[in-house]
């Protein structure tokens, strides 16, 4: 039995009985009457969200309800809600001003407001210059002297209570002995007094320390989101150091859209410095006197002038403090209704933050919208891009799903605001192979799901999802329909300067991919025989079929001479024809001619996008055939240097190749070795995974058989491509 939900993976109505297993997966595109989620009236294009307590419920009608929960590990971090939730009003305002392509390409991928994170605030010089007086009252608390009576020795005996002569005379145990002037007693009742610290002034104090001890740890995690994403484009940085420079190029340019200061890494480390040292005080405040003092928790239900706060000099600093802080450090508790409205925010703005992402990752590419389309709000109709190598299609948002379109292959794109990635375990195993097989059942060809990454992880390459994949490998992969399953996840994040590189890469694949594989062209034409010097082509295994490897050299004969051959060949055929009949017959030849010629340049037109090169965009390189029958080729740039072209494996296989300028010393040279490495090392600048583990000369490790030369063979034996 199906319901109103819907599954952005598949496209198709969810089963009841169905867990929602990631947040923001399942929508409900029209909302029937008493739908509900988390007890809440749903809209139109709600998602099912989480509660505060990790559960869920859904009602799409007013007699069915069904409910669950989801997993910890799922739920993402504060820092990357709290970004797209404030993203999303970025988005709504491009959106409502029917922003344009060129709009949404000059927008940013990261995290607003970077630079208030990046610099000190108001409240923490305010903190700066206020804790001391809070550190001194938590050492030197004001207590409330409470005075009870107690039995305590004789020689310890201070003040006598009024009741000591009553209860002396009524308790014989409390007697030393008797003797002639009257009784003599071992212990007696008196006044003692007690310091008690629990009270109001005291338990504000303790309250301020957690207080501005939960808002340092989120400056400090988001000061440590903004140094990270400054790790990967510096020189400095473990793993960064031997980075490509186009890759560093061009997340430099990303990081000059959102941050303006060019010393930006002096600010951050010097921020981060002084709120060190300012956390360092505030947990050393965790043992003092008036913190152990006080019951952990003790509620403060607002700041109330009494006598102490106004008059004792430290105390006044004190409730001067926490009025600062609730005025520029707090933040307030919110509704369930606000807690599901902010849910919801953070769906769609993750669905356009996916939308924005590809964008860039499209721009990265050289894909440029046709004339037509370039006044074209993004939420009207597909748009057409062309580029130098490939064109595609891509469909913005609509009903949270994003659409891409490489010539006849469909993929379908999803960003859901959960996490996928991590720590491993038998729970996130059974997660990926389900959303596999939710996959499976979309129309497209493919399926994109992007996601958002674990908290201080850095996954590197797509990972398809089936039993036996490495969540975090980065070894080759050549995202496709492989092990039974659709889909494949990416980690993009507005805290991640990478997140770009990786969408592209992604694209580059199903763009670039299939136009090396699909070398050499191929052509139908009626020639006789095989014409002398015409090496730039070769019979093809069918009859009338041709494969055209290059453009014809000066000396060589060319596309007139071909033709020539042809019309040649079909007027001797009709040689022996004679009238009108001799006459149509040369139409015909001379129109099969025309149409050979229109195939032949078609085929031109490819092998010259073959030769742009991928790296710098700029330069035309020369087309060199490594290997006849397995039409392996390569290509050098004249400009950066770069090779790529098709290489073949020993297993047989033909797969596309980048290889930059001095891999060899890039892959080599870097120490980094995590699962990021290929983000770290050459962004989207490759095809096939070059093979860390080699020595001297970099191997490539085969998306088919996944073998590698240091793997597969002898150290000795360095080559993976049999050329010839």
């Amino acid at each position: 039995m199906t319901t109103d939900l819907k599954d952005l993976l598949s496209g198709r109505p969810v089963r009841k009985g169905d867990n929602a297993l990631v947040p923001g997966r399942w929508w409900l595109p029209s909302c029937p009457a008493g739908a509900a989620v988390n007890g809440i009236e749903a809209a139109d294009g709600d998602r099912v969200v989480p509660r505060r307590d990790r559960s869920w419920s859904v009602q799409c009608d007013r007699l069915a309800r069904w409910e669950g929960e989801f997993s910890q590990r799922v739920l993402a971090s504060s820092a990357d809600t709290d970004a797209l939730s404030q993203m999303n009003e970025q988005f709504e305002a491009r959106l409502a001003s029917r922003a344009v392509w060129d709009d949404w390409v000059a927008a940013s991928p990261l995290a607003p407001r970077l630079d208030d994170y990046l610099r000190i605030r108001t409240f923490d010089e305010i903190l700066e210059e206020n804790l001391v007086f809070l550190e001194t009252v938590c050492a030197m608390p004001r207590t409330h002297l409470k005075v009870e009576s107690d039995l305590v020795p004789t020689a310890r005996a201070r003040r006598v209570a009024r009741q000591a002569i009553a209860r002396l005379a009524s308790h014989r145990e409390d007697w030393e002995r008797p003797t002639v002037l009257g009784v003599r007693p071992r212990r007696v009742l008196c006044l003692v007094p007690d310091e008690n610290a629990d009270i109001y002034e005291n338990r504000l104090a303790a309250r301020l320390v957690d207080h501005i001890r939960l808002y340092l740890q989120v400056r400090l995690a988001r000061l440590a989101d903004i140094r990270r994403m400054l790790s990967q484009i510096s020189d400095h940085a473990s793993g960064a150091a031997s980075g490509h420079h186009w890759r560093r190029d061009r997340l430099y340019a990303l990081w000059a859209e959102a941050i303006q200061d060019d010393a930006a890494a002096d600010v951050a480390v010097h921020t981060q410095a002084r709120l060190d040292a300012l956390y360092i005080r505030v947990l050393g405040l965790l043992d003092s006197p008036l913190y152990r003092a006080v019951p952990h928790g003790a509620p403060v239900s607002g700041l109330r002038y009494t006598n102490i706060l106004s008059n004792d000099p430290h105390y006044r600093k004190v409730a001067t403090l926490w009025k600062r802080w609730t005025e520029l450090g707090a933040e307030r508790p919110l509704s369930d209704q606000q807690v599901y409205e902010r849910q919801q925010s953070v769906c769609s703005a993750m669905s356009w933050f996916s939308w924005l992402v590809v964008v860039r990752a499209a721009k990265q590419l050289h894909l440029q919208p046709e004339v037509s389309f370039q006044s074209t709000t993004v939420d009207d109709i597909p748009i057409q891009l062309v580029g130098p190598v490939a064109d595609c299609t891509i469909t913005p948002p609509r009903d949270a799903v994003m659409t891409i379109r490489c010539g006849n292959v469909a993929i379908r794109v999803v960003g859901v605001p959960a996490v996928l990635d991590g720590e491993t375990g038998g729970d996130i195993e059974s997660l990926r192979r389900q959303l596999g097989d939710a996959a499976t059942g979309a129309s497209e060809d493919h399926v994109l799901l992007l996601h958002l990454p674990a908290p201080r992880v850095q996954a590197s390459s797509p990972a398809e999802l089936h039993p036996s994949a490495n969540w975090h490998s980065a070894s080759a992969w050549a995202p496709g329909t492989t092990h039974g399953t659709k889909l494949s996840t990416l980690p993009i994040s507005p805290w991640d300067i990478a997140s770009v590189e990786r969408v592209a890469r992604y694209l580059r694949w199903q763009l670039h991919a299939p136009q090396l594989l699909a070398y050499p062209p191929k052509v139908r034409c009626s020639i006789p025989g095989t014409p002398a010097g015409m090496e730039w082509t070769v019979r093809g295994e069918n009859r009338d079929e041709w494969r055209v490897l290059r453009r014809p050299k000066p000396r060589e004969k060319g596309l007139a001479d071909l033709l020539s051959s042809a019309r040649d060949a079909l007027y001797k055929a009709t040689a022996s024809a004679g009238g009108k009949a001799a006459q149509q017959a040369r139409r015909d030849a001379d129109e099969r001619a025309e149409q050979c010629r229109a195939q032949i340049d078609t085929a031109f037109a490819s092998i010259d996008k073959l030769c742009v090169c991928p790296v710098c965009w700029e330069a035309h390189g020369n087309l060199e055939l490594l290997d006849l029958p397995s039409a392996a080729f390569s290509v050098e740039c004249p400009g950066c240097s770069s090779v790529w072209g098709v290489f073949r494996c020993r297993c047989g296989t033909r797969f596309p190749v980048i290889q930059l300028q001095n891999i060899e010393r890039l892959v080599n040279g870097s120490s980094f070795r995590g699962d990021g490495w290929i983000d770290a090392l050459l962004g989207c600048d490759v095809l096939s995974v070059p093979c860390h583990q080699s020595r001297g000369k970099v191997s490539l490790v085969c998306p088919s058989c996944k073998q590698c030369a240091c793997s597969a063979h002898s150290p000795q034996d360095d080559t993976l491509v049999e050329p010839g």
